[in-house]
C-alpha cells in the first residue's frame, strides 16, 4: 500500500486508514509471544476471526520484504480457506527512490495502478512496506511531501467511494522501529505481542462506553497538570472505535472507515465541531521529522492554532508545514488509546508514545473531511501527543491523568 502505508507514518501523523492495528486474543500467553510468533496460528486467527474471510473471496496481502514470513502464512491460510490471495511485496530500494528521486512532475500521478488492484478485493490485508521508514523518509523535501499529500487525499477519496471490502492493518515490530522510538527492542517486541493478545472484548466495551458519551456531547474538556486546557463540543460529528473485532455489521457497512481493523490496536478517534475548539495546548516533548520537538505551546481560537512556539524543533515544524495548503493549522481529530498492554514510556532517553496506549490522547491538525464528515481540508497535518490527560464529557470524568476511569 505504497501511499497509505508510508506518507503519514513517517511524519508522525495518524490518519485513517493508517498504521494503527487491531486484534483479539492471538495466543495463550505473552511470554511466548515475546519470542518468534507462531505464524501459522497467527494467520489462522487473522484470516478466520479478525477478517472472517469466506471461500471465493479475493484478498490482497501487501507488505514489505521483512514481513514475508507472515505474508506467506496468511496467503497459505487463505488458500486453505478456498479464498484467492494475491501478494504484493514492497521494497526499501524502490520506496527510497519514490520518496527522493521520482520526478516531481510524476509524484502527482494518481495511483490508479493500486486502486485497480484492490478496488474489487473483498479484503486488503496490509503490513508495513518498510521496517525502517526513518531511513527512507527522513530529510524528504517538504514540497514533495505536500505533493504526495494531495495524491494520498485523492486515493483515500477514491477508495472510500469504490472499495467495498474491508482492511486489516497489521503492525510488524523491527529493531529499527525500536531504535527510532528510543526503546530497547526486547521491551518493544514484548509490548507489541502482548498488545496483540490483549482482551479485545474488554477494549470493545470500553470503547463503546466512551463512544456513547461522546456522540452529540455538548461539552468536552481535556486538561493536563502541565497546562493543556481545551474545550469543545461534538455537534453531529462522527467517532470511530477500532476495537479489534471486525463484526459482520462492520464488514457489511456502507461506511469505508467502519470496515477497518488493525493489529495490535484498540483506539478511538473522532472529529469535534472544529469551530468550537478553544484553549491552550502544552506539549513538553514530541517529534518532528524524527528529531526532537520540545516545550511546545500554542493557543486554539475557534479551532485555529495560533502563536505556535517550541524551544527546540520550531524551525522543523514550520518547514514541514510550509508547503501544505488548506486548513493545515485547524484542529481536526482527537484520538484516545484503549489498549491496556501498550504503555507510554517517557524519560531522558526514551520518548515512546504509542497512540493505542490506554488513556493516551492525541490532537491532530489537518484534514477531517473524508472519514469524519468534518469541514477541515488540507494536504497535510501534524499530531501532538497529550500525555497524562484528564478527559471530561458533559461533566463525567472518563480519563484521569492518562488512566481510563469508567
Amino acid at each position: 500500500m505504497l501511499i497509505l502505508s508510508t506518507l503519514y507514518i513517517t511524519k508522525d501523523n495518524l490518519m485513517r486508514p493508517k498504521q494503527i492495528l487491531v486484534f483479539f486474543g492471538l495466543m495463550a500467553g505473552t511470554s511466548a509471544l515475546a519470542q518468534t510468533p507462531d505464524w501459522t496460528a497467527l494467520s489462522k486467527r487473522i484470516v478466520g476471526e479478525t477478517a472472517g474471510v469466506l471461500p471465493g473471496n479475493y484478498v490482497v496481502v501487501d507488505g514489505g520484504k521483512h514481513t514475508l514470513p507472515l505474508m506467506e502464512e496468511i496467503a497459505a491460510e487463505l488458500n486453505r480457506k478456498g479464498a484467492n490471495p494475491i501478494m504484493v511485496v514492497e521494497s526499501d530500494v524502490a520506496l527510497r527512490a519514490f520518496w527522493h528521486q521520482k520526478p516531481e512532475a510524476n509524484l502527482a500521478d494518481y495511483p490508479k495502478h493500486f486502486l485497480a488492484l484492490v478496488k474489487s478485493a473483498d479484503f486488503l490485508i496490509t503490513m508495513p512496506a518498510s521496517g525502517n521508514f526513518k531511513e527512507i523518509a527522513q530529510g524528504v523535501d517538504p514540497k514533495r511531501s505536500a505533493i504526495l499529500g494531495k495524491s494520498n487525499e485523492r486515493l483515500v477519496q477514491e477508495m472510500s467511494r469504490d472499495f467495498k471490502g474491508s482492511i486489516i492493518n497489521i503492525a510488524y515490530p523491527t529493531p529499527q522501529q525500536a531504535e527510532n522510538a528510543g526503546i530497547d527492542y526486547a521491551t518493544y517486541e514484548k509490548m507489541h505481542w502482548a498488545a496483540m493478545g490483549a482482551d479485545y472484548k474488554k477494549i470493545e466495551a470500553t470503547g463503546q462506553t466512551i463512544l456513547k458519551l461522546l456522540l452529540g456531547a455538548r461539552s468536552v474538556k481535556i486538561t493536563t497538570k502541565i497546562g493543556t486546557n481545551i474545550t469543545f463540543s461534538m455537534g453531529n460529528r462522527l467517532a470511530f472505535t477500532d476495537d479489534g473485532i471486525l463484526s459482520d455489521e462492520e464488514r457489511q457497512s456502507s461506511d469505508y472507515f467502519a470496515r477497518y481493523a488493525s493489529l495490535p490496536g484498540g483506539f478511538m478517534d473522532f472529529a469535534p465541531d472544529e469551530n468550537t475548539v478553544n484553549g491552550i495546548v502544552v506539549v513538553p516533548q514530541g517529534r518532528c521529522d524524527y528529531g526532537p520537538l520540545k516545550e511546545v505551546s500554542f493557543q486554539i481560537k475557534n479551532g485555529v492554532m495560533e502563536n505556535f512556539k517550541a524551544k527546540e524543533g520550531q524551525e522543523c515544524f514550520e518547514r514541514q508545514m510550509a508547503p501544505h495548503t488548506g486548513d493545515k493549522t485547524k484542529v481536526s481529530v482527537f484520538t484516545i488509546g484503549l489498549n491496556p498492554e501498550m504503555k507510554v514510556i517517557i524519560n531522558e532517553e526514551t520518548n515512546y508514545r504509542p497512540t493505542t496506549a490506554a488513556g493516551f490522547v492525541t490532537l491532530q491538525i489537518g484534514s477531517n473531511n473524508t472519514p469524519y464528515k468534518g469541514t477541515v481540508v488540507s494536504t497535510g497535518g501534524f499530531n501532538f501527543p497529550i500525555a497524562g490527560a484528564t478527559l471530561e464529557i458533559d461533566g463525567r470524568v472518563v480519563i484521569v491523568d492518562g488512566k481510563i476511569r469508567l
